[in-house]
């Protein structure tokens, strides 16, 4: 099944168009989408994208009252030894902030806050950013100040060129 998910370009037309355009017009051009992407992607049927964009599209509408925000996932590889063994031992502590960190079987999530102006004062407010490597904060500060809210670290991401790796 096409996964119209991973095609963000698309999944923006989609939205855009809802909020812009008639219903007929809408039709017209998520056929014409449709036809594009099938072909772009290599799907025999035309009519199978179209229907995943219509549905995708309904969804959007559903939840556009949701509050939205950006994430990225990369390599936990980007995180070193001292992290995971940090990140480990936070679980079974409750000396941190550490709803905003979630152990996963594959790495780590972290909820990145705007509280406060820079990410110092949100680096204040959760506490266990300090405890991380200058590697790991790097990343995160890049994020919050990209205007990012989740940060994925897994082991199944491919690694960001940039970034120290471990």
């Amino acid at each position: 099944m096409l996964q119209i998910t991973t095609y963000p370009k698309f999944r923006s037309f989609v939205n855009s168009l809802q909020r812009a355009l008639s219903e007929r017009d809408i039709q017209v051009k998520i056929g014409k989408l449709a036809n594009a992407v099938a072909e772009s992607i290599g799907v025999d049927d035309a009519n199978a994208a179209k229907a995943v964009l219509e549905r995708q599209g309904e969804a959007l509408n559903r939840l556009a009252e949701a509050e939205h925000y950006s994430a990225i996932a990369l390599s936990s590889a980007h995180l070193t030894t001292g992290d995971h063994e940090f990140l480990f031992k936070l679980e079974a502590n409750d000396q941190f902030d550490t709803d905003r960190v979630i152990h996963r079987e594959w790495g780590y999530m972290f909820k990145l806050c705007r509280e406060g102006d820079t990410f110092e004062e949100m680096n204040e407010f959760s506490g266990v950013l300090y405890e991380l490597s200058a590697p790991a904060r790097k990343i995160l500060r890049d994020a919050w100040e990209a205007g990012i809210m989740l940060v994925e670290f897994d082991a199944h991401v491919d690694e960001v060129e940039g970034y120290d790796t471990f």
